[in-house]
């Protein structure tokens, strides 16, 4: 039994140590998949507790990051942005604009904690047929502050608020909190 202990420390001595000495490369995230760097050279992550190395990250390469760029360009931006176009007839340069200045009202929101209202303001999100992305920015201030959310996008263009509501769900957005109505101004009076 005592030898079946001592194997079982030593290995686990072994493998530890091994890790301490090897450190875990870590690599890049580019279009959905891991991938290791090609780089020759890395950058330690050192554990403040024990001084040890417990990781390395590359010094990515530029074609890494080109190929990093390039796969963030085909991303969610773009597929907002062609619904955009698709429904709402804006060139894709003046669609990509709009997600852009969408993200830029998220960015925001995020570092509103300190501003928040503590009482909740109400519903409300109607949403413009020129500015389809926009609300969602809005909607995450509302969303800071403690308010709910009941939009009713355009009845020419709701892909890209329906594409967004999407991945709010899917981020684990708790049920009740974004509501989606579809219709024309009776909808829109009953909002308002």
């Amino acid at each position: 039994m005592a030898l079946a202990f001592t194997c079982s420390t030593a290995i686990h001595d072994i493998v530890l140590h091994l890790l301490i000495i090897i450190p875990k490369r870590v690599p890049n995230l580019v279009g959905g998949s891991f991938v290791d760097s090609q780089s020759s050279e890395f950058i330690d992550v050192i554990n403040p507790a024990t001084q040890e190395v417990v990781s390395q990250i590359p010094l990515t390469t530029d074609e890494e990051f080109k190929s990093a760029v390039s796969a963030a360009r085909r991303g969610l931006p773009d597929k907002l942005a062609l619904n955009v176009t698709t429904e709402q007839g804006k060139t894709l340069k003046d669609a990509q604009g709009d997600v852009f200045r969408g993200l830029e009202v998220v960015e925001h929101a995020c570092g509103m904690a300190t501003l928040q209202h503590k009482e909740p303001l109400g519903v409300c999100g109607i949403c413009p047929f020129n500015f389809p992305v926009f609300p969602y920015g809005c909607f995450l201030l509302q969303l800071l502050n403690s308010n709910t959310f009941v939009h009713k996008p355009s009845e020419k263009d709701p892909g890209a608020s329906m594409m967004l509501a999407e991945l709010a769900m899917e981020a684990g957005l708790p049920d009740g909190v974004l509501n989606i109505v579809h219709g024309t101004h009776g909808v829109v009076n009953a909002i308002m």
